[in-house]
């Protein structure tokens, strides 16, 4: 459907229509407790609430007492408890949800700029085993 919506547009087809505001909806805007990272969800669902949030106001979570945001993610394989490290890399972070994990590629530590998650490894020497902590 977007690539036909797309042809029509550079074509020159696309038809306007107006909005019924009679069906349309109010989103209200994202609350702070709403940012935190429920490690307990299903690794799809963190993945796609970490994604849905970047890159502001972005989804936090803690690390060793700081605040850290997830910027993007992608659902991986694994299990272990909630919030654990599974494995770290030059490739990012993979960390266990509720069912499933999450591999975390990009993040912004409190403070700092946005960096790949195979910088946060560098930098910040997460091991498998440490923990995030829900916001």
């Amino acid at each position: 459907t977007l690539i036909k919506a797309v042809s029509l547009l550079a074509a020159g087809k696309a038809k306007a229509r107006p909005q019924d505001h009679r069906r349309a909806t109010y989103a209200p805007s994202i609350r702070r407790e709403e940012e935190g990272i429920d490690w307990s969800r299903e690794g799809e669902r963190v993945a796609n609430h970490i994604n849905g949030l970047s890159p502001d106001p972005g989804a936090c979570t803690f690390f060793q007492g700081r605040r850290l945001k997830m910027l993007r993610a992608l659902p991986a394989e694994g299990s272990g408890p909630a919030g654990e490290i599974l494995a770290v890399g030059p490739g990012g972070l993979v960390i266990a949800a509720g069912r499933g994990a999450v591999r975390v590629l990009e993040v912004r530590p409190e403070g700092k700029n946005t960096m790949s998650a195979g910088d946060f490894v560098r930098g910040y020497r997460p091991a498998p085993g440490m923990t995030f902590k829900i916001f």
